[in-house]
């Protein structure tokens, strides 16, 4: 088992093998966080694996179990207390100090992943044609993420395999989708919160409130950077490191959507700003990352949009 931990190891950025080899651990000081059957799939994930963490940050791991027995029935075999482990219907988690170093390692069952992967089944076909928008919760959404640019260290063939039954390749799609919807539906609070007028109807005569407005108007702008975000290729579960992303892209020379371009000013309204301008501000801007979408990704996503937008919504929308 040494000897397969060593060839996990090997598999990580340098930087982290330094600093695992700087702790003094050896391979038979890590087997019970990263010695997994041959058949488990193994990836690295997490800040550090996407390069926007510090040197001080945990390492994260996914363990994809092919193998016989369920994890819960192995935690004391592995020698981990029972506070460090968190368990859930969907995922296991283990939460340990080896050598002064944070581990955080996801454990998923195969068993565990299959109400996620019926619905993705039924949402998404197998050659990524978007039916229906998924409802995914934030650990499903987190593992989806971190499977679209794994870092192999185990079982190349068991990851591919997930990926595969999980519809990873269309998670662009999913994404900007599910911006583009959430932005919409954000908005339109907004506009009823407010009792903006949107060009449509000049309202009920009642009273908007200012605070709700920008409340809604700054969820629909998150909504708005991840589908932006997905754009590029970063795909994430929160926004973070948005800047992170949006600055190493730029240095990149990367073409930058318009909302990475007015991102501050997207998720950090200024004290006292006026709800009004601040909901066309997002408005405008969903404008024109809509004008910009052209990658196969983004009109699938469109395409979509199109169809579940129509008749849906009370706004205004002629870049529909």
């Amino acid at each position: 088992m040494n000897g397969a931990v060593d060839a996990v190891l090997s598999g990580l950025p340098e930087q982290v093998r330094h600093r695992i080899a700087q702790a003094g651990l050896t391979a038979a000081d890590l087997r019970a966080v990263l010695g997994w059957p041959a058949s488990d799939g193994l990836i690295f994930a997490g800040s550090l694996a996407d390069g926007t963490g510090r040197r001080e940050s945990d390492l994260d791991f996914v363990v994809l179990r092919e193998s016989e027995g369920r994890f819960t029935d192995q935690i004391a075999d592995r020698g981990f207390e029972p506070v460090e482990v968190t368990r859930s219907s969907f995922v296991d988690r283990v939460l340990t100090v080896v050598g002064g170093i944070e581990f955080d390692v996801w454990v998923v069952d195969r068993e565990q992943a299959s109400p996620l992967r019926q619905v993705l089944a039924s949402s998404v076909t197998a050659q990524g044609e978007l039916v229906s928008l998924p409802g995914l919760q934030y650990l499903e959404m987190k593992l989806l993420t971190r499977l679209y640019h794994p870092t192999v260290l185990q079982s190349a063939a068991t990851v591919e395999s997930w990926r595969q039954a999980l519809r990873v390749s269309a998670l662009p799609v999913i994404k900007i989708a599910g911006g583009l919807v959430g932005c919409l539906s954000y908005l339109e609070d907004a506009w009823a919160i407010g009792n903006l007028d949107n060009d449509n109807d000049t309202g009920d005569g009642r009273a908007g409130d200012p605070f709700g407005t920008v409340i809604a108007t700054r969820g629909a702008a998150e909504q708005l950077v991840q589908a932006a975000l997905a754009s590029t290729g970063v795909l994430t579960w929160d926004l973070r490191y948005a800047r992170a992303h949006r600055d190493r892209l730029a240095a990149a020379g990367a073409e930058l959507p318009m909302p990475l371009r007015d991102l501050e000013s997207l998720l950090l309204p200024a004290a006292g700003i006026d709800a009004d301008g601040y909901a066309r501000q997002v408005m405008g801007c969903l404008a024109g990352y809509v004008a910009g979408l052209t990658s196969a990704p983004e009109q699938a996503a469109l395409a979509y949009i199109r169809t579940f937008a129509a008749e849906r919504f009370a706004l205004n929308l002629p870049f529909l």
